[in-house]
Formats: structure tokens, sequence, C-alpha cells
């Protein structure tokens, strides 16, 4: 178990998250409930209440992770397994603004140029792949819900078709995790918080 905490650890670490927020966030997504206090993840973890403090701060403003407090009036932080659902969505709409970008230089270039059928290509490829992420986020998104006795491979076949769940607004951490999923994994920088985030993994290797 935790060597498998460690690997995924280093996966979010080389995604971009600082170690502490990747340890926060494995230990979080490892636990049964989903969800931990301040003091549970200062126990697990072996570190001190500022940086759990630190940590959690960050992954909220991220919004990877929320807060809510429990019948005993404590604050317990929680992961948000939609925010993977959102990922996709926010894969799908920054393909579709590329592809918009790449479709208007066809015409400042000039049709029938190199370079402008470079561009259409480039559109088109986009506009299939995000068209095709779209569809089977919606299509896949209730199985983020599917709970752990629902899990065994024969009631997969009695779940029936998935069916598709309307859609909200992706949040901050969408962003971030598009590269821990590798979908822009190819060493361009992209920004969390205004801090410039190179990716060093290629899908292949996550």
């Amino acid at each position: 178990m935790r060597e498998y905490e460690e690997t995924f650890t280093t996966v979010l670490m080389a995604s971009g998250l600082p170690k502490m927020m990747s340890r926060v966030l494995t230990c979080l997504y490892t636990t049964d409930a989903g969800s931990l206090t301040a003091s549970e993840l200062v126990q697990r973890l072996q570190v001190s209440p500022a940086s759990i403090s630190k940590a959690i701060t960050f992954l909220q403003s991220q919004d990877l992770i929320r807060r809510e407090r429990d019948e005993r009036r404590r604050e317990r932080y929680i992961v948000d397994d939609d925010v993977w659902y959102q990922t996709m969505i926010a894969s799908a709409r920054s393909n579709a603004q590329l592809a918009e970008t790449a479709r208007h230089g066809v015409g400042i270039l000039g049709p029938g140029t190199p370079a402008a059928a470079r561009l259409e290509n480039i559109a088109r490829f986009l506009d299939f792949v995000g068209e095709n992420i779209t569809r089977a986020a919606e299509q896949a998104r209730e199985v983020l819900y599917t709970k752990a006795e629902a899990t065994s491979p024969s009631s997969s076949a009695t779940r029936g078709p998935l069916r598709t769940t309307p859609a909200r607004t992706p949040g901050k951490g969408s962003t971030f995790l598009t590269e821990v999923l590798g979908h822009t994994a190819t060493g361009v920088c992209r920004f969390v918080r205004g801090t410039p985030v190179r990716i060093r993994h290629r899908v292949a290797e996550l």
C-alpha cells in the first residue's frame, strides 16, 4: 500500500503539484471514506499541522477538495469524485478553443497553402477528439459514483447502460487534473494559480 501511495504521489508531483499537496491528495483518495480531518492527516502523514493547513488551502483553491462539518462539528476534507468528469470536459473545451484558433489561421494564411492545410488538419483532428471526449465523459460519468459493492464482475453486467448527468462548470482543479491525466502532457507550459507548470510525462508513461 505504501509503495502504491508513493507512486501515486510521484505522478501527481510530476504533473506539477507540490509534494505535500500531492501526499495529502493521495491520502484522501486512498482512504475508504474519501475524507479525513486535519488531525487525521497529520497522524497519517507524520507532518506538522501547519504543513497540512498549507496543503489544504492550496487544494481547496484549486477545487480539488472541499470541506464539510461532520456530526461532531469537525471539519472534514473531502475529495470530489466529479472533478475527473470536469477534467474531461475542460480538456474538450481546450481542444475546441485550439481547433477554432487553428481554423482561423487557415483564412489568414490562405486556403490551398501547405501551412493552411496543416492548420486545417489540426483543427479537424482536435474537433474529432474533443467531441469524443465529451461524449465518453457524459456516458461514463456515473462510473465515478459506483459504490464498492457494485464493482464485482457479476454486477457490472447487470447495471445496464450508462446514463448522462447534467454538466456543471469545471473548476480550477479540472485544469490541473487535465495535466495529471496527460491530455496536454507534451511538455507544454500550463499555469496553476499563475505558476508555470511543465509536464514531463506523456500518457504512455503515466
